[in-house]
């Protein structure tokens, strides 16, 4: 017996990769799909899409009219350790990579804050530590701090 499971429409349409036609067919897939997950989103969700150097601009631009300007929250970009070799072929390296981040609507994303306020202890110790190595020592001195404990 021969069980065959054919893709939903939903599927088909999802995962239709392939583009003939360079940036505009890529874009051309990008749009419903991205107006598809908009309408998938809780009103407090939020989206995060990987992109890299090649389209990053054009993509930010769409979902800049998909998701609405005033909802873009940040372009998160990081530096690749590994494997860059733009130089040798007498370009520029390519070392990044974006995560554009957007929420379905202008709402708070934080309802706490992200961080735990450091300790007045901990900043003493910081600046001491700053003092010995030499660094803030001009600063102070222009300052008028004579003692670590006028921080």
């Amino acid at each position: 017996m021969d069980i065959e499971q054919r893709p939903t429409v939903i599927e088909q349409f999802a995962y239709s990769d392939t583009w003939k036609n360079g940036t505009a067919s890529y874009l051309e897939m990008m749009v419903p799909r991205l107006i598809l997950m908009r309408e998938l989103l809780s009103e407090q969700g939020s989206i995060y899409v990987h992109i890299d150097w090649h389209v990053g601009h054009y993509l930010k631009v769409i979902m800049d009219e998909i998701f609405g300007k005033e909802n873009f929250r940040n372009e998160i970009v990081w530096k690749r350790m590994a494997g860059v070799k733009g130089n040798a072929r007498g370009k520029w390296a390519t070392q990044t990579d974006y995560i554009l981040f957007y929420s379905k609507n202008h709402q708070k994303l934080f309802v706490e804050p992200q961080y735990n306020p450091l300790s007045e202890e901990y900043v003493k110790q910081f600046y001491r530590l700053k003092m010995k190595t030499g660094d803030y020592i001009e600063r102070q001195e222009e300052e008028g701090m004579t003692s670590i404990d006028t921080i």
